[in-house]
Parts: C-alpha cells; structure tokens; sequence
C-alpha cells in the first residue's frame, strides 16, 4: 500500500523508506559512496534531495534518478511524483 506523502515528517519518512529499497539493490560501498549523508525534505508534490557535495548531487542525478524514481513510484503509487536534487551550502 502506498504511503502518504503529505507534510514535511512525511518526506523524512519517505526518503528513509527510499533509502532502504535502494541500498538493497547497490553494494555497500556504491551505497555508501552516493546515498550516505543525504537528506530531503519537500511537500506532497515535491522530494528535495540535498547533498554534502556538487559531484555527488550531480552523480545522484545522472546515475540514480531512475532507481530514485522506481522507489518512490513504488512507495506512492505516483509515477510522475518529482524529485530534485540540491547540494547543502
């Protein structure tokens, strides 16, 4: 059943949840490397995914935003939930 996404505590949630599909399909050191030490935070249209660094935000993007994607489509039931990236100043 999906998830509501539906105020900030929320976004917390599904981005842990999403956290936790991925890092079962990635070794631990891809895990790691990428997805360690990022965070989100957004609203019941929109995920904002922060992190540390310029090249890993960028790496996230181009590399995992399928994978991304297929979590929280499989979380929400929302195919076209969006998602960005940001890195923390």
């Amino acid at each position: 059943m999906p998830i509501r996404v539906d105020g900030p505590v929320d976004q917390s949630e599904l981005w842990n949840q999403v956290l936790a599909i991925i890092s079962d399909q990635l070794s631990k050191p891809a895990f790691d490397t990428w997805f360690s030490q990022t965070s989100a935070f957004g609203n019941e249209h929109r995920l904002t995914i922060v992190s540390e660094e310029t090249l890993k935000s960028e790496w996230l993007e181009v590399r995992y935003s399928k994978l991304i994607r297929e979590a929280i489509h499989k979380l929400t039931g929302n195919p076209s939930f969006e998602f960005r990236f940001e890195t923390k100043q």
